[in-house]
């Protein structure tokens, strides 16, 4: 019994190490969790409408300000991007930004920067909307994850015949059940290795 609780254990742990300098995708579904979240580090979406029109092309800047200090000899800062909806986003430049796991994220060279473009083609379609979903983390450059804070951004556009309204906001985006059953079974470990010493 103990055995199978520490390895459901240590995969709750391996969870929660999912940053990468190299780009991420479906790692950071529950934010980057071996980071610290902060409210202070915050994410622009730059180059939207506040409605758009059907089939045109718009370059798109993603970036981040923090109080986190910028190492430029060293990692930066890195983000996820989730679009939802028609239309398409597609690459501007293949030296800093690359599609991971169906996400858009930075690679190695893009995670020395806090601001990424990409390229948006609305959709056809312009009584629907689309969705942003952006994970971002400012990074001090000390291949630790202590120093360093993530935020994250959702943003709607609707397009110019829709009933929706533009909507933009932040949240941490933490799973509290995660959370909460990672403290249990760090508790429930406690527990057992108590009774498992008295019993010997």
């Amino acid at each position: 019994m103990l055995s199978c609780f520490l390895f459901l254990l240590v995969g709750s742990l391996s969870s929660l190490t999912q940053a990468s300098h190299l780009g991420v995708g479906n790692a950071a579904n529950e934010g980057c969790q071996c980071h610290v979240y902060s409210s202070s580090t915050e994410i622009f979406l730059e180059g939207i409408p506040q409605r758009f029109e059907s089939n045109t092309t718009l370059n798109v800047t993603i970036r981040i300000e923090s109080d986190v200090e910028f190492n430029e000899d060293n990692h930066a800062g890195g983000f996820r991007l989730e679009y939802i909806g028609e239309g398409t986003i597609a690459l501007l430049n293949e030296t800093t930004t690359q599609f991971l796991d169906g996400y858009l994220t930075h690679t190695a060279n893009g995670s020395k920067s806090r601001s990424w473009q990409f390229e948006w083609n609305t959709p056809e379609n312009n009584s629907t909307s689309v969705q942003f979903k952006i994970f971002a983390n400012a990074v001090n450059g000390n291949n630790q994850p202590t120093g360093d804070e993530w935020s994250s951004l959702s943003v709607t556009v609707p397009g110019v015949s829709s009933n929706e309204d533009f909507n933009s906001n932040t949240s941490q985006e933490i799973e509290i059940f995660d959370l909460a059953l990672l403290a249990f079974g760090l508790l429930l470990l406690g527990y057992l290795l108590w009774t498992s010493f008295r019993s010997n």
